[in-house]
């Protein structure tokens, strides 16, 4: 919204602890405002033209798999095949359709949080 001159954006506009879209508040932002997106899919062809510069953090599937089991608690089984079946999958079709290593400004390896480094 920034870059057609519209100053009043949502901070929050999904919630994936609960895989729901949420509304937060508009608030108003000075015309030299800079916004941070983070989300998942959002090197995808209809998005980056709004993106000055981008950031993709590359992750390995088995690590993404590790820390979502490690984040959200319950039976270990069924989030791995949760992983496996909807977000591996959905990162695999990502990855083939929209190309985002190839259209992000920098890519960072991320698999060790501790030690990222830039590709």
């Amino acid at each position: 919204p920034l870059k057609t001159g519209y100053l009043r954006v949502h901070l929050k506009t999904f919630d994936y602890k609960v895989d729901e879209v949420v509304e937060s508040p508009l608030i108003q932002v000075n015309l030299d405002a800079v916004l941070v997106f983070d989300g998942v899919f959002s090197l995808r062809p209809e998005l980056r033209d709004y993106w000055d510069y981008s950031i993709y953090l590359q992750v390995d599937e088995a690590e993404s798999i590790k820390r979502g089991v490690a984040r959200d608690r319950g039976d270990e089984v069924e989030t791995r095949s949760r992983y496996l079946v909807r977000y591996v999958a959905g990162q695999r079709l990502y990855h083939s359709e929209a190309d985002p290593v190839n259209h992000a400004s920098v890519v960072v390896d991320n698999n060790d949080p501790e030690n990222p480094r830039i590709l």
